[in-house]
């Protein structure tokens, strides 16, 4: 691909998932739709997803191989083991890339071990530090970066969708849509108190996702005679969740609070929603839940037995249902994730 951006030419190093048998790149494939759009020259290293020394090694040598064989003006590193592996060959070999170390999600309680969880974050912070620029996904990892990096190493780029809208005609105000890991939590305990008002109003949830509670959830479905209501649809290509999210009238981003990068997180859920115009109900406790009140973006969950009582509000006031989807609608105008890849890679 030719450049618009003069001499530049990007290497973007980062895991995928392969889940039942589908690939998911997760937020890299953002900034690949900015550089396709803005035909930026680019390649890509990329790898599955997997834990140990061995994956570090054949990341690094797969690395080195790339670096060795081109010139490159910037690597951009998603996650801290990339990042290192990058900055490493960049001061061995002598190369002159610029090294940007992409944080799509951070920690300080990573592991049950307090030993492996303080390794975790000792290693994040030599990434960040011997990286020339840091991209932060929340603004609470920005502000905990902020105690240790200069202004002009450390930023804050959100993940906010840029993907294709295709304008889909057929819009479905009865559907209610939400990504989760299907687990055994007090999220689900919420699900099955609206069981009743999802049936009365004939709305129907679309639960995205998987998990070891699949079959639980399914049995309550069943037994509840909530099958027209409530649909488990799985792991599905993320082409077709980006379609449902499109015709769909509300998104559900609820977390249990049980996992501690929540706390410092920046959920893509919310972001994906807005970006296609759902007004959110969320909890409040993942970071850009404060986003979401102070744009008007939606309902935030601060008590255990609220969801039920503002999916009613989401249906039953249409002022308030129709002040969320013109905030939304300014917000998508104000906040442009190509602008701010604009003032980072094009300088």
């Amino acid at each position: 691909m030719k450049s618009n951006a003069k001499n530049k030419k990007l290497l973007l190093i980062y895991d995928y998932y392969v889940v039942n048998g589908m690939i998911h790149y997760g937020v890299s494939g953002i900034l690949v739709n900015y550089l396709k759009k803005n035909k930026i020259d680019f390649s890509i290293n990329k790898h599955e997803y997997s834990e140990g020394f061995l994956n570090i090694y054949t990341k690094f040598k797969s690395l080195y191989e790339d670096l060795k064989k081109d010139e490159f003006t910037d690597l951009i590193a998603y996650n801290f083991i990339n990042a290192l592996n990058g900055f490493i060959i960049k001061k061995v070999f002598f190369k002159k890339f610029r090294l940007i170390f992409v944080s799509v999600d951070f920690s300080t309680k990573r592991f049950k071990s307090k030993i492996l969880s303080k390794l975790y974050v000792f290693f994040d912070y030599l990434a960040s530090v011997f990286s020339d620029e840091t991209w932060n996904c929340s603004k609470r990892i920005y502000d905990y970066r902020s105690n240790f990096l200069k202004p002009e190493k450390n930023f804050y780029i959100p993940n906010i969708s840029n993907y294709e809208k295709k304008n889909l005609k057929k819009f479905d105000q009865f559907t209610i849509v939400m990504i989760c890991f299907l687990q055994h939590n007090y999220v689900f305990d919420e699900i099955y108190e609206a069981f009743d008002y999802l049936k009365d109003k004939n709305l129907k949830l679309v639960i995205i996702g998987d998990g070891e509670a699949k079959e639980d959830i399914h049995k309550k479905i069943k037994e509840n005679k909530m099958e027209q209501h409530v649909e488990l649809a799985g792991f599905i290509t993320h082409d077709k969740v980006l379609d449902l999210l499109e015709k769909s009238h509300l998104g559900l981003a609820l977390y249990s609070g049980t996992v501690d990068h929540n706390y410092w997180g920046d959920s893509l859920k919310i972001r994906e929603y807005t970006y296609f115009d759902l007004p959110v109900i969320t909890t409040d406790n993942v970071y850009n839940y404060i986003e979401v009140e102070n744009e008007n973006l939606g309902l935030v969950i601060k008590k255990n037995g609220d969801l039920l009582k503002q999916i009613k509000m989401m249906y039953e006031d249409k002022q308030l249902y129709k002040k969320f989807l013109v905030s939304i609608k300014e917000y998508n105008k104000t906040y442009s994730m190509d602008k701010l890849y604009d003032s980072r890679i094009k300088i």
